[in-house]
């Protein structure tokens, strides 16, 4: 006996043989709509089993336009991740058998075989693809990882014959700086993300324009500069220290970070510079804001204020060096406060601690694609 039931995209009847038992996938897609819910009805008719999905009554009335065939991307289909679908479909026909599609009355239709002998594997496969993989997927975005570690330069400025700067106490510049420059040195040698490359390790008395030579020779992605900081001598006042003259200045305290803009990757060498003065401020760390002044040797442009950032376009190691780079004065050493805190490992250790931080972070930003 034939059973009449209602095709639901025209509203007419249509006639179904009573074939052998048979399962039908019903989808209707709507004509340019997105799909908002899906709603599942299962209906029991003489001859087979029905199920259908039906999408929501469309807001402005639309109808769904009908004689489509549901495998060429019918909306049930819009609600699963791509991959999960193609493993659903793909489980569903290893264990239920193929599936054939088939117009019926104007109205989209999905003939599948009845037989299903693993009914419970099939849903279980299907369950467990469709709570892992969008899990899974959301890392498929994600750009790969690079594969081979960061050259980092380090160079200690100056050198033992010609060691820059005098502190309050009489201490060249050249000392501070080759202990931070080893305790950065072996942090990161720790980390397999990065390959350090220690600049003139040997301290020997080099022009600027050597410097930049093993610099570039080195091939780096990134260089840091290590110094310490001074002031102009309108502002240093004469004191006694062990019998000998010496010279401080206890106005101005804190540390500074420079880029240039003539250097090849400008914009590469503010972001470090940007990264390694909030990883200085996360230390405990504050900014000198001398440098801004407006009187000679100093003027120089601010780039951020809090994070203690300049522009520098005409120091040698920035503007020639062919990688992102930046320069680092750690502290002020005409300030006697300064100049102990400099010299203290805990102090030393922050320091190495934050230029590490900075140099993670541009890192795992590049390699993202930021």
């Amino acid at each position: 006996m034939n059973s009449h039931i209602t095709n639901t995209c025209s509203g007419k009847q249509y006639v179904s043989n009573p074939s052998p038992p048979r399962k039908v996938l019903t989808a209707r897609r709507k004509a340019g709509c997105v799909r908002k819910s899906l709603q599942f009805r299962k209906v029991r008719k003489s001859g087979g089993m029905f199920f259908q999905f039906k999408d929501p009554p469309h807001p402005t009335g639309i109808s769904a336009a009908p004689g489509r065939v549901a495998a060429k991307g019918a909306s049930w289909g819009r609600s699963f991740p791509r991959f999960s679908r193609l493993v659903f479909l793909l489980s569903e026909f290893v264990f239920s058998g193929m599936w054939k599609p088939k117009t019926i009355g104007g109205c989209s239709k999905l003939r599948v075989k009845s037989k299903r002998p693993f009914p419970g594997i099939a849903c279980s496969l299907t369950l467990c693809v469709l709570l892992l993989v969008p899990a899974a997927s959301a890392s498929w975005g994600e750009p790969a990882p690079r594969e081979s570690a960061w050259i980092v330069a380090i160079d200690a400025g100056h050198c033992a014959e010609n060691p820059g700067a005098y502190s309050a106490r009489g201490v060249g510049e050249y000392t501070f700086n080759s202990i931070i420059s080893s305790i950065v040195l072996d942090k990161l040698k720790k980390n397999s993300r990065i390959d350090p490359v220690l600049i003139n390790s040997g301290g020997e008395k080099i022009c600027l324009a050597r410097r930049v030579d093993l610099i570039n020779q080195a091939k780096p992605d990134l260089f840091v500069s290590i110094h310490q900081d001074s002031v102009q001598p309108v502002f240093l006042t004469e004191w006694i220290w062990k019998g000998k003259s010496a010279y401080y200045c206890d106005r101005y305290s804190g540390f500074s970070v420079f880029y240039s803009e003539k250097n090849e990757k400008s914009a590469e060498s503010l972001r470090l510079a940007l990264l390694l003065g909030q990883a200085l401020l996360e230390e405990g760390f504050l900014p000198s804001l001398h440098h801004a002044e407006k009187i000679k040797g100093e003027n120089r442009q601010i780039i951020d204020k809090k994070r203690g950032v300049y522009r520098f376009d005409d120091l040698a190691v920035l503007k020639s060096a062919k990688c992102p780079g930046v320069l680092l004065e750690c502290g002020i050493i005409k300030n006697r406060r300064d100049e102990l805190l400099l010299l203290s490992y805990p102090h030393q250790l922050k320091i190495s601690a934050a230029i590490m931080k900075a140099l993670l972070e541009f890192t795992a930003e590049f390699e993202q694609g930021r």
